[in-house]
């Protein structure tokens, strides 16, 4: 059964409301569920840089960083992004549920990243590395991402 798309909803929502209180809630489930599986050097080649991730259906955008320690909120300046990664919602979370690879959405013109490859090579390749078997609550975080694909299939 198709149900009626949430997405004018969700735009109408993401348009009036402060993007921050989202954005540090993706910063504290990174910084629970994927901090903790990044290697070191992994770490270290993402600490520094500004990260746009736009959610294009619904017109989000958060910006973030990566420091010592912990993802955290962009509070800089007004510069540019080192990386832009843009995807619609579902294709965001069929990702992250590993349903589909970075490549084929990429190439299906579905997933943009705008600014620096190498960036966008190490933020793919750690994306592809975390095993949810050594995720803090990746067996529960797996479970509720692969039903959220399924529940977002049926506004497709």
């Amino acid at each position: 059964m198709k149900l009626p798309s949430p997405v004018p909803l969700l735009r109408y929502c993401a348009a009036r409301l402060p993007a921050t209180p989202l954005a540090y809630a993706l910063c504290v489930a990174l910084n629970r569920h994927v901090l903790p599986v990044l290697d070191a050097d992994t770490r270290a080649l993402l600490a520094g840089h500004l990260y746009e991730l736009k959610v294009t259906d619904i017109g989000l955008t958060v910006r973030l960083t990566v420091g010592v320690d912990r993802f955290e909120l962009w509070r800089g300046d007004n510069r540019n992004p080192d990386l832009i990664v843009a995807a619609s919602g579902p294709d965001f979370i069929r990702l992250a549920a590993r349903d589909v690879d970075a490549d084929t959405l990429f190439f299906s013109r579905r997933l943009i990243m705008q600014g620096s490859t190498e960036l966008g090579l190490i933020v793919r390749n750690a994306v592809e590395a975390i095993d949810f078997e050594k995720m803090p609550g990746g067996a529960l975080m797996q479970t509720a991402l692969r039903r959220a694909v399924q529940i977002t299939a049926q506004f497709a």
